[in-house]
């Protein structure tokens, strides 16, 4: 069996519904970072606190010290979470505009008589 002989099989319907899933998954990719986020911050926090690495915390309320990593995790997980998604939904538009532009290209090629003028 010759690879060049191989012709991939085209499918419009595919690609929207796999864009679709791209763009739920870009939207729960931006709660998800922010919450894993906040939870890998909280801990590392927390940890940094016990460990007496920052002698200097000794002096702060441990509730203080969780919210500021709580905060800073959140913000930095959000924004992580919304680059990822950015470049999720780009992708997805990106195979969207590929289908619109096959259909496109049928339909003015339909229109096309035998000389390649539009009738």
């Amino acid at each position: 069996m010759s690879s060049t002989n191989f012709q991939p099989i085209y499918s419009g319907q595919t690609i929207e519904e796999i864009s679709r899933k791209l763009f739920q998954r870009a939207n729960n990719l931006v709660w998800s970072d922010t919450f894993f986020g906040a939870m890998t911050s909280v801990i590392v926090g927390g940890f940094v606190y016990n460990s007496g690495i920052f002698p200097i915390l000794r002096g702060i309320d441990i509730n203080l010290v969780l919210l500021v990593s709580l905060i800073i995790g959140l913000l930095n997980g959000y924004f992580k979470g919304q680059g990822r998604a950015l470049q999720l939904k780009l992708e997805a538009q990106l195979a969207l505009c590929q289908v619109e532009i096959e259909r496109k290209t049928v339909k003015g090629n339909s229109e096309l008589d035998e000389t390649g003028t539009l009738t």
